[in-house]
């Protein structure tokens, strides 16, 4: 296929190779050389979590935006992996919390990849000077997966943490025994 290809065809073929290939925003491979796959958590619509004061609702996603809860549809909020709605207000104030292309992966713990990752959205609406942001903390959990467990607001405003536990905060290539054992495949 690619035998004749000049260097600009070459480049333009693995582009469209690289994006049949599905995006690479779900997946990341550690400086440990640990890889993880968050693909299993995307949803259709969203994943919907209360924070713990009620004064919010979100809607979130992972590697994909949220669809739009309906206090979001106005035209005036931007597509966004997570959706913060005023709960309390009758208003239902919407704000785009991130921007699905702004994308930092770490690991929770740089000498122990097995503790889990954290994928962090940037780029959301404004507030104030800075923009929104939501860290997502993927704790690994071989045998739990229920969804995402809570989320806070920062002491810096507009900067949220949500803690999730969940087999895919495991890197991949890895079987856990049910007491919580590591093995390698």
């Amino acid at each position: 296929f690619f035998s004749g290809m000049t260097p600009a065809g070459l480049v333009i073929a693995g582009v469209l190779f690289t994006g049949a290939l599905g995006s690479s925003q779900c997946g990341w491979t550690a400086p440990t050389g640990d890889r993880f796959d968050l693909a299993g958590l995307m949803h259709e619509d969203y994943w919907q979590l209360n924070a713990a004061d009620g004064n919010f609702r979100y809607y979130l996603n992972i590697c994909k935006n949220a669809k739009a809860p309906k206090e979001c549809v106005d035209g005036h909020v931007r597509e966004s992996p997570v959706y913060q709605v005023e709960s309390k207000s009758w208003k239902h104030l919407c704000k785009s919390v991130a921007n699905v292309n702004t994308v930092q992966w770490n690991l929770l713990d740089p000498s122990d990849a097995q503790k889990g990752v954290e994928l962090t959205y940037g780029g959301g609406a404004k507030c104030g000077n800075t923009a929104r942001e939501v860290r997502f903390h993927f704790i690994c959990s071989p045998h739990f997966d229920q969804g995402p467990l809570q989320i806070f607001e920062t002491k810096e405003a507009c900067h949220y943490n949500v803690t999730w536990a969940s087999k895919y905060g495991c890197p991949t290539g890895h079987s856990w025994t049910f007491l919580g054992g590591l093995t390698t495949s």
